[in-house]
């Protein structure tokens, strides 16, 4: 199957490629990294509300998000945290999606409800509320991304 790309569109397909590849592979990385280790800790939910990132002024095109703000004690000290998922993204939560996808996560925690967060033990002041895992919603860009990069050094090679 010949592709009949120019160098510069195997570049540009290679580098996109390697753009989403990496932000996917750096999302899976980051929520194993934070769950590797987290210990089990009660934890008090001081508020839970599906929140609004507007675009235009209207919730027409808006982003979702659950903001769930709890409270736990760790080592003796007592920390506030608003972070539901692992690591350094939201897929777990069902963010940037639907308002009912966020309240579906919202409502897993009740306003004064008690439940298991998990904290890092190098950085207590780090802890989520989703069970420890990797979500497979990471697995799309990095699974892209590979794609479009194999695409990009094939168009490539086949023009040498």
């Amino acid at each position: 199957m010949r592709l009949n790309l120019s160098r510069s569109d195997a570049a540009l397909f290679v580098l996109v490629g390697l753009l989403f590849a990496g932000a996917g592979g750096y999302l899976l990385y980051s929520e194993y990294q934070a769950s590797a280790d987290a210990n089990q800790v009660e934890a008090t939910v001081l508020s839970s509300e599906v929140t609004a990132n507007a675009r235009g002024g209207s919730e027409v095109g808006s982003d979702f998000f659950p903001r769930v703000e709890y409270r736990y004690t760790y080592g003796g000290r007592t920390y506030i945290s608003t972070n539901v998922c692992p690591g350094a993204g939201s897929g777990c939560a069902g963010t940037g999606t639907t308002r009912s996808a966020a309240q579906r996560v919202v409502d897993r925690y009740p306003n004064g409800s008690t439940t298991t967060a998990y904290v890092d033990p190098d950085d207590p002041s780090q802890a989520f509320l989703v069970a420890p895992g990797v979500s497979p919603r990471y697995l799309v860009p990095l699974g892209a991304g590979l794609f479009v990069l194999l695409v990009g050094v094939y168009g490539y090679v086949e023009r040498e």
